[in-house]
């Protein structure tokens, strides 16, 4: 994106990123209204006692600090699995520990500037040796992902959903077969179907497609910023409250025809 897109109308305008893991320029909301941030925030170095509490002091001096220094937008966020700060309940959703315009989204939501916000950091077990922050099962998620409300203007997951042909969620290729890796939640996938939000942010998967999909009504989109080696790669998303801002072009698009049918993407100039 060479430059942001005019915006005449004067709508809101929010930015939409994941997995800074502690980088911590890309909270810089660049004249955003609202910045979302789809999980790994925080750094992690190694997985051990004194890491988890470093994170929770670079959670308590760094973000804080920069959430602070941008009174005029407000910062809608979840954790990721590397963010173990978010498992301390001193930082729950309503605690005084954060900034008025902090809103921490644990399995819950919140309305800003006229706009519904859910969000959840569980992720499906990665199947490595270590257990990261907020893996679980399908059962779990299946219940999880089942409270979130219907018609959201913004579903917010750190894990992408398994949507069938595509590659949001793809990591690589299975070794031996060429099969694609997919990572996704088959839960959250059936949980949209059903609820119907009007867009749906994750990351967790670097190397999974950054491509926006149409699937049942809903806009997904993975928007991490690093790739699978945690350098940077992509840009932040934006939106405004009615279309994407995309490679300095609008996608516009229109979920709510009533007639039943999915709406095209079309690019504006």
């Amino acid at each position: 994106m060479s430059g942001p897109i005019e915006n005449p109308a004067g709508e809101l305008r929010i930015r939409c990123l994941s997995d800074l893991h502690g980088r911590k320029e890309y909270l810089d909301p660049h004249g955003a209204d609202i910045l979302v941030v789809a999980g790994d925030i925080a750094p992690l170095r190694r997985l051990d006692t004194w890491a988890k509490r470093a994170q929770c002091e670079w959670m308590a001096e760094d973000f804080r600090s920069i959430v602070a220094a941008h009174p005029g937008c407000e910062f809608v966020f979840t954790p990721g699995n590397h963010d173990f700060w978010g498992l301390e309940p001193a930082m729950n959703p309503n605690s005084s520990f954060w900034p008025k315009n902090a809103h921490l989204l644990l399995d819950s939501g919140c309305c800003v500037r006229g706009m519904t916000f859910w969000g959840s950091p569980i992720v499906p077990f990665i199947g490595s040796s270590r257990r990261w922050a907020f893996e679980c099962g399908d059962s779990v998620q299946r219940r999880v992902f089942s409270g979130m409300p219907d018609g959201l203007d913004f579903l917010v997951t750190h894990t992408p959903p398994a949507l069938p042909g595509s590659d949001i969620d793809c990591e690589g290729v299975l070794i031996g077969s060429g099969r694609p890796l997919h990572f996704g939640s088959a839960p959250l996938a059936e949980a949209i179907a059903e609820k119907k939000p009007r867009r749906a942010v994750c990351g967790h998967i670097h190397s999974g497609s950054h491509e926006p999909v149409m699937f049942c009504k809903t806009l997904c989109l993975n928007v991490s910023v690093l790739d699978a080696a945690y350098r940077p790669a992509w840009k932040p998303r934006e939106f405004f409250q009615d279309s994407l801002l995309y490679d300095n072009h609008q996608i516009c698009y229109n979920i709510r025809r009533g007639d039943g049918q999915d709406e095209p993407f079309g690019r504006v100039p």
